[in-house]
C-alpha cells in the first residue's frame, strides 16, 4: 500500500482494518434513520440471528438507505476497502484473482444495535467478504474496576498473530461519534459490556464481493 511518495507498507499476513470518518451530512441522516427506526412499531428484530447479548437489535430497512444515499456511500467504502486489500502485498496472486478487473458489490445486511448497561457482544464473525461498524455516539462509563486499563463498552478485534513484540493481536477501540471501521468479515471481534445509564448506538453492515462476470475477466 502506498502511504506517501517512496513509502509503501505491506502486511499480507495481517487482516487490515481501515478507519474513516463518515461525512457530517450522511452521519446526520443515519442518526435520523436510527431515531425513526426506534419509534417504529413494525421494526424487525434481528437478535435471533445475531450472537449479541443485546435486547434491541433491528434491521435497517433498505429503502431508508436508498432514499438517504447511504447505500451508495456504504458500497463506495466497501469498494475502497477491497481495492486497498488488493494492493496489500501479493494478495491478488494469493486469492487467484489477478485477472479480475471488475467487481460486483452488494449490501448483504444492515442493522442497528441499541446497547445498554451490562449488555455485550461476544467474540464473533460476520457473513460476506467485508464488514463495517459505524459508531453513532460516545459513552461515559461509570463502573471500571481498573481505571488504568478501561475496556468498558469498547469495540475489540482479535487476530491469530503470535508476534508479541512488534504486532498486537488484541485491539481495543473507544467508540467515537461518526467513526467507520471496515474489516474482513472473517475477523473476530466483539464489544465489552459497560456500566452506566447511557445507550451505546452503532450501525453494522456486511458487503458481498464477487467478480463481475458481465464485464469479463480482462
Amino acid at each position: 500500500m502506498k502511504l506517501e511518495n517512496n513509502w509503501h507498507v505491506h502486511a499480507p499476513w495481517a487482516p487490515l482494518v481501515c478507519v474513516t470518518k463518515i461525512p457530517n451530512d450522511l452521519f446526520d441522516k443515519l442518526n435520523s434513520i436510527v431515531n425513526e427506526l426506534w419509534n417504529r412499531d413494525d421494526k424487525k428484530h434481528v437478535g435471533k440471528r445475531l450472537v449479541g447479548q443485546i435486547r434491541h437489535e433491528y434491521e435497517v430497512p433498505i429503502e431508508y438507505l436508498i432514499e438517504s444515499n447511504l447505500i451508495d456511500y456504504m458500497i463506495s467504502m466497501g469498494k475502497k476497502y477491497w481495492n486497498t486489500i488488493l494492493t496489500n502485498g501479493n494478495m491478488g496472486t494469493t486469492l487467484g484473482i489477478n485477472g479480475v478487473k471488475n467487481w460486483q458489490y452488494a449490501l448483504i445486511a444492515c442493522w442497528c444495535n441499541y446497547m445498554r448497561e451490562n449488555e455485550y457482544n461476544p467474540i464473533h464473525k460476520h457473513e460476506g467478504e467485508i464488514s463495517a461498524i459505524i459508531h453513532l455516539n460516545s459513552i461515559k462509563t461509570t463502573g471500571s474496576i481498573k481505571s488504568n486499563v478501561p475496556s468498558d463498552g469498547k469495540l475489540f478485534f482479535l487476530s491469530g498473530n503470535t508476534d508479541s513484540r512488534l504486532t498486537e493481536a488484541h485491539w481495543n477501540i473507544t467508540p467515537e461519534e461518526g467513526m467507520l471501521y471496515l474489516f474482513p468479515s472473517s475477523l473476530n471481534h466483539g464489544v465489552y459490556p459497560f456500566v452506566g445509564k447511557q445507550e451505546r448506538r452503532s450501525v453494522s453492515f456486511n458487503i458481498g464481493v464477487k467478480p463481475d462476470e458481465s464485464q469479463g475477466a480482462n
